[in-house]
């Protein structure tokens, strides 16, 4: 490389290694956050640097998965960096978190997305493997909570292997208390029902199984129907009904 060059890429690679080092000093080395129910082995989705504490909203560690292929492309695949990322998202149970609701489209994004970027640069089956388990349990889950073909905003993900009898269990009860005393999550926007077919149909290219692939281009096709002539769609929506409860369209985050 030339020598400016160089001095661009070091300058990067230092400015990486900063957030990763802080994120890992912080956020994976025991003692963990023990006020996360079941979910306490695994790591807190974001560092907050000034504060030097970790804390979720996710409950999946989010920043974990974001990393990965970024870790792969900076130092290697080799590098301490990534084996230790790597062995911490091999070693825990993807849905065996805290007893909240993950969000769906996050869920897709973080760590289905985290999980297929590491694999598209590094090639570990590994990695597509755990992948298969997200989407199946966002399947398992949120999609076919749903009476229609748009997915909940939120739901305890289903283990997809069913290896987990109390996730499992608890699961199908949440699901149950949830729309016989309340109409809780029974609305999504068009970002959080729209938002997983590039990582869909990548895992149904792979694996050449095209029930990944249906299942978003359902929802596109679903509210295709509703576009308005501006070419604009609705941005919100009753999954319940599979109906727009606006006419709103536009180029914000819910789009």
């Amino acid at each position: 490389l030339p020598t400016k060059r160089k001095y661009q890429f070091i300058r990067v690679q230092q400015a990486i290694r900063h957030a990763w080092d802080g994120y890992s000093r912080i956020c994976l080395q025991p003692p963990r956050n023990h006020n996360k129910l079941l979910g306490s082995h695994i790591p807190c989705d974001d560092l907050s640097p000034i504060a030097e504490t970790g804390h979720d909203w996710l409950y999946h560690a989010a920043t974990l998965y974001d990393s990965l292929d970024t870790l792969a492309i900076a130092f290697g695949t080799d590098s301490n960096e990534y084996q230790k990322a790597l062995q911490l998202i091999l070693e825990q149970d993807l849905q065996a978190t805290a007893l909240r609701p993950t969000k769906t489209f996050e869920y897709s994004l973080r760590i289905v997305g985290g999980l297929l970027g590491a694999f598209s640069v590094t090639g570990d089956v590994r990695l597509l493997a755990r992948a298969k388990d997200a989407v199946d349990s966002l399947l398992q889950s949120p999609f076919a909570s749903s009476p229609t073909d748009l997915p909940r905003m939120f739901d305890i993900l289903f283990p997809p292997r069913g290896g987990n009898l109390f996730y499992s269990t608890y699961s199908k009860i949440y699901d149950w208390g949830r729309d016989t005393f309340t109409k809780e999550h029974h609305f999504n926007s068009l970002a959080g029902v729209g938002s997983f077919s590039l990582e869909f149909h990548y895992v149904s290219q792979l694996l050449g199984d095209e029930k990944y692939k249906a299942s978003t281009d359902k929802i596109f096709h679903h509210v295709s129907h509703y576009k308005a002539p501006d070419g604009t769609i609705p941005s919100q929506w009753n999954v319940m009904t599979g109906d727009p409860i606006n006419s709103n369209g536009g180029l914000g985050s819910g789009s």
